[in-house]
């Protein structure tokens, strides 16, 4: 809807008198604006600048592809809490131990961006907890977590929550 408002903006600024007129209601349930021009013309609004995102939809309006593919919370035993649709969670052997997979065609290859995260300990039990992930491909990546002992010994894995965004260009 900003977009639109801002092209409709711009189309009034540049071009004069424009005749709007109601056509539809959006998602926010605020009027959307026709624009009617006295001859035919193309207007383009998208800028060419290099790194611009925004696109020409199929339809003629603005398309934005947004570098986040997807985004989830999951819970400790590996149920999904939150997720972009599509995405499913295996719970592994062992604790601490999650694959996250993603559906067919989501990503265009095995180098896209992995951010995850897992609640704080405040000191208490775990109180040095560690996240990673591990054997990323197109499809799938694991997720294990546990507790490093501040580097006294190997990692004690644990189950708990943990949150993920996926980003591909």
């Amino acid at each position: 809807q900003r977009i639109n408002d801002v092209a409709t903006h711009l189309l009034h600024a540049r071009i004069g008198d424009l005749h709007p007129e109601v056509v539809a209601k959006t998602v926010d349930h605020q009027p959307r604006q026709k624009i009617r021009l006295a001859v035919d013309q193309t207007i383009e609004i998208i800028s060419t600048d290099a790194n611009n995102h925004i696109t020409v939809g199929s339809d003629g309006g603005a398309y934005y592809e947004s570098p986040i593919k997807a985004f989830g919370k999951i819970a400790p035993n590996g149920t999904i809490l939150r997720a972009t649709a599509g995405i499913t969670i295996t719970k592994l052997a062992g604790a601490g131990h999650y694959r996250v997979n993603l559906p067919l065609g989501m990503m265009s290859d095995a180098n896209y961006i992995i951010q995850i995260a897992q609640p704080s300990r405040e000191g208490a039990g775990n109180d040095d907890p560690s996240i990673a992930y591990l054997n990323q491909s197109v499809s799938s990546f694991e997720v294990i977590i546990g507790d490093n002992d501040n580097g006294g010994t190997d990692t004690g894995r644990f189950d708990s929550e943990f949150m993920f965004t996926l980003l591909d260009l």
